[in-house]
């Protein structure tokens, strides 16, 4: 969801959908969570940064 929104720019209902899921809802708390922890997880926040970089690339 997180790489969804950061890389391609998809809404919250495009990104519900990819997931199967019936409402958008959810979406931002998750998306919060994770930027909580990647503030605490060096590597998580590493990684991730090395899967958008990939990506752009």
């Amino acid at each position: 969801m997180y790489l969804a929104q950061e890389i391609a720019a998809a809404k919250l209902k495009e990104i519900a959908e990819l997931f199967g899921l019936k409402s958008a809802c959810s979406i931002p708390t998750s998306i919060k969570k994770l930027n909580c922890l990647l503030d605490k997880d060096e590597v998580l926040s590493n990684t991730i940064n090395k899967m958008i970089d990939e990506y752009d690339s």
